[in-house]
């Protein structure tokens, strides 16, 4: 749960902060190799579900739903690798596909020299602190459901 979560609990706590997310449900719970979790959380007015895990139902995508009618899915979801990503938009009953072909991103993150890496280290701290602190919570919950059977 702590590596596959932590993309998303990491995209989610960037743009609002930390959150506390609630567990939801986990598929084939016991089995790692194919647990699947579904978290939740509110935050001010926004109504925040994941999805994430190693079972038949992966998908390496994100889906932003900003109200009931206008929404974007962008996949794949981890940006890492060179490839082709898709950014699709459903806003003012207007649907857009925009393609776009990306360069390997771990590469031009290993350019970065020393100076970069340790002016931007509190801030990363910070961020992974809150990212740690939100997957912690997830785990205690899980732990809860495992004390239980």
């Amino acid at each position: 749960m702590f590596d596959i979560g932590s993309y998303l609990i990491s995209l989610i706590n960037d743009l609002y902060g930390k959150i506390k997310f609630n567990l939801i449900s986990v598929k084939n719970y016991g089995h790692p190799r194919k647990e699947f979790f579904e978290i939740s959380s509110i935050q001010k007015t926004t109504k925040i579900t994941g999805k994430f895990g190693v079972n038949k139902d992966y998908m390496n995508k994100i889906d932003l739903s900003l109200n009931e009618n206008d929404f974007y899915s962008f996949k794949p979801f981890f940006y890492g690798r060179s490839g082709q990503r898709i950014i699709e938009s459903f806003v003012n009953s207007k649907i857009k596909k925009n393609i776009i072909n990306e360069g390997n991103n771990f590469c031009n993150m290993f350019k970065k020299n020393n100076k970069y890496w340790l002016s931007s280290q509190e801030e990363r701290n910070f961020s992974m602190l809150n990212n740690l602190k939100s997957l912690e919570n997830l785990n205690m919950q899980y732990n809860n459901i495992k004390n239980i059977k």
